[in-house]
């Protein structure tokens, strides 16, 4: 009980004590007249107010924690992060990144997916970093992208140990990558406009992109190879095979793959079974944050025959529990060699494998994805359909990407063979008329 009664004053004295995570002691001290429920209801009134104070402090804590990091990620003075703005003029591009950008990646996004956009920040803060929001206007975007394909634009943020800059293994950069860099800048400046910092977002117009580059597929007799391969390393990857066979026959995303747990895997759906690749709030995710699938999209993948055969002989080899991994690793290990940190990705057993099989730098792990894709097409299953198995954003991926296995893609083979027949015998062809009930042959 905090609250007594003083006789002297006939009043009831209450006094909270609160120390936060900033190891601050918070008191409140009060005198009420009355009874002791209304000793007690100006309690609970102080108790709520103080545990109020104290979250948002801890709030502000991680806040500047969390600036601090991004900060150290990029390679800034961790101090900018601390410094209090006196000015009423819109913030640098720099200072907004660390007081609202970083934070809100690291509250909506993956570890991954921060990872990703290290590099896209880095060359931002280096070039626009120093610039106010309002000054960052569509022509400096646009002279910022003209430069940035331009030779010798290419930079490398890491350094020796002398202290000096490493040389960029590129020394320039594709159409592509710098867009990645403008579409990052357009949501934080639209997060700016959101939160009253900015008036409008400047127009940004993307470089143009080559889309003329294909998807290359290992063929079935590369694939064969390769999971023929994998089977030498078993010392250090024991279920290298079964991951690379299971990858060609779901098309699942690698992390998709490495965090596949037991539960997800459905025995009695359908004829062989199905995998529901959705959000999960439990289970062995990264960086103890639920693990959320790509573009959040939940989808179940049928079992083909192959695939399923692998879930048997696996269940029944290791008995394992729901909340098992159904390819036991940590941070991706044995199938990704990580000697220092477990939440970055190193040097990967596949790789080897690969080479082992003499495809060196010819197949990726992801190449088993578009294997899948090409597999189902080939087969004459729906465009629809395979796009809903890879949990594509919309079917226009899916087409762009492998609408040459199509069914439709291989009729143009077969119709341009029409160009070698004389025109007046397609015409007699297509003139079919009735003959005493018959139908007249062309």
């Amino acid at each position: 009980m905090s609250h007594y009664f003083d006789p002297k004053t006939q009043t009831w004295v209450v006094q909270l004590q609160r120390t936060g995570a900033d190891r601050q002691k918070r008191r409140r001290c009060q005198r009420v007249r009355g009874s002791q429920a209304d000793a007690q209801a100006a309690e609970a009134k102080m108790i709520a107010e103080l545990e109020t104070e104290v979250r948002l402090a801890r709030e502000a804590q991680d806040q500047q924690e969390r600036k601090s990091q991004a900060a150290a990620v990029l390679g800034l003075d961790p101090e900018m992060a601390t410094k209090p703005r006196a000015s009423a003029k819109p913030p640098t591009l720099r200072e907004f990144y660390l007081d609202r950008v970083a934070p809100r990646l690291a509250a909506i996004c993956s570890s991954a997916t921060q990872q990703k956009v290290v590099s896209c920040w880095q060359y931002l803060l280096f070039k626009l970093g120093d610039l106010r929001l309002d000054e960052i206007t569509t022509e400096v975007i646009h002279r910022y992208s003209e430069n940035m394909i331009l030779p010798g634009a290419a930079l490398s943020f890491r350094t020796r140990k002398d202290g000096k800059a490493r040389k960029s293994k590129v020394d320039t950069l594709g159409s592509l990558t710098v867009n990645k860099q403008l579409e990052q800048l357009k949501s934080s400046l639209r997060l700016a406009v959101e939160e009253g910092k900015l008036a409008a977002v400047p127009k940004v117009r993307m470089l143009p992109t080559d889309d003329a580059q294909e998807v290359v597929p290992p063929s079935e007799e590369e694939f064969s190879r390769i999971v023929h391969a994998a089977a030498e390393f078993r010392d250090v990857a024991p279920l290298l095979p079964e991951v690379t066979e299971f990858a060609g026959e779901t098309g699942l995303r690698e992390e998709e793959l490495m965090k596949l747990l037991w539960s997800q895997v459905e025995f009695t759906v359908g004829n062989r079974g199905a995998l529901r690749i959705e959000r999960r709030t439990r289970g062995r995710s990264r960086g103890g944050k639920p693990y959320r699938p790509k573009h959040g999209k939940t989808r179940t993948v049928p079992l083909s025959g192959r695939a399923r055969a692998i879930l048997d002989e696996l269940k029944q080899k290791f008995r394992p529990n729901p909340s098992d991994r159904v390819f036991p690793n940590v941070g991706g290990c044995p199938y990704v060699r990580i000697e220092h940190d477990p939440e970055v990705k190193g040097t990967g057993y596949f790789w080897q494998a690969v080479e082992e099989a003499g495809l060196k730098g010819k197949v990726t792990f992801h190449a088993l994805r578009h294997l899948f894709a090409c597999r189902c097409l080939a087969r004459g299953i729906p465009m629809s359909v395979v796009s809903d198995y890879l949990g594509h954003s919309s079917i226009e991926l899916t087409v762009k990407l492998y609408g040459r296995f199509s069914d439709d893609a291989r009729e143009k083979w077969k119709w341009i063979e029409v160009l070698d027949e004389p025109l007046d015998a397609i015409a007699k062809r297509r003139m079919l008329t009735v003959v005493e009930g018959e139908a007249a042959q062309p």
